[in-house]
């Protein structure tokens, strides 16, 4: 029926919103707690808009080295995936 398929709708779009307010929760607790380099990463890799350099162009840009640059994102992704209780 019409009536019901439209309910389950809406609670998928509910439970999605969830699920988007809870990942943005984790990214800005991540985002807040990181160091300033930490930050700039996250800031040109992944909040810039278009995304105009790879991680060793980031790297450059934040004054740190590639391997520097790739443990940094490393830690970054870790303690997201601990924020939203992800198995890495």
């Amino acid at each position: 029926d019409a009536q019901e398929s439209r309910g389950l709708g809406d609670v998928y779009k509910r439970q999605r919103l969830s699920q988007l307010a809870r990942m943005k929760s984790a990214i800005d607790i991540v985002y807040q707690t990181s160091s300033e380099e930490s930050q700039q990463l996250m800031d040109i890799y992944y909040f810039k808009k278009p995304r105009t350099l790879n991680l060793t162009g980031v790297a450059q840009e934040i004054c740190v080295s590639k391997s520097t640059a790739y443990e940094l994102r490393k830690e970054i992704l870790i303690r997201l995936a601990d924020e939203l209780g992800i198995m890495h």
